[in-house]
C-alpha cells in the first residue's frame, strides 16, 4: 500500500489486491472523507482482500488467496497503516474513535 498527498487538497491511497467496497468507508472512517481517492489493483492483485464484515458473512471474497486466508484484524492492520501513513504526510486526520 502507498499514501501519497498532493499537497492539501488530495491524498490517493494505493492498495493492492482487489479491495470489498467496506474499504473506502474503513479509510474514510480513519482519515476523513474529504480530498480522497482510494484505488485498488495496484502495486499488484493477490485476491480480494475482505473486511471483517466479509469474512464473518462468508462467500467468495472471504475465500483467500492461493498464499492463505485473510484474518479479521486485516481490516484494523489496514486502517492503522493507513491512518499511520497519512498522518506522516501531514494529512489532517480525524480524532482516533
Amino acid at each position: 500500500m502507498a499514501v501519497w498527498q498532493f499537497g492539501q487538497d488530495l491524498s490517493l491511497v494505493v492498495l493492492g489486491g482487489e479491495i470489498v467496497q467496506d474499504y473506502v468507508n474503513i479509510i474514510e472512517r480513519v482519515v476523513g472523507p474529504g480530498g480522497l481517492w482510494v484505488a485498488a489493483y495496484s502495486n499488484g492483485s493477490y485476491g480480494y482482500i475482505p473486511s471483517a464484515r466479509v469474512l464473518q458473512e462468508g462467500g467468495y471474497e472471504a475465500k483467500g488467496t492461493r498464499w492463505g486466508q485473510f484474518a479479521p484484524e486485516v481490516e484494523s492492520a489496514f486502517a492503522a497503516k493507513v491512518r499511520e501513513m497519512a498522518e506522516k504526510l501531514g494529512r489532517e486526520v480525524p480524532p482516533r474513535q
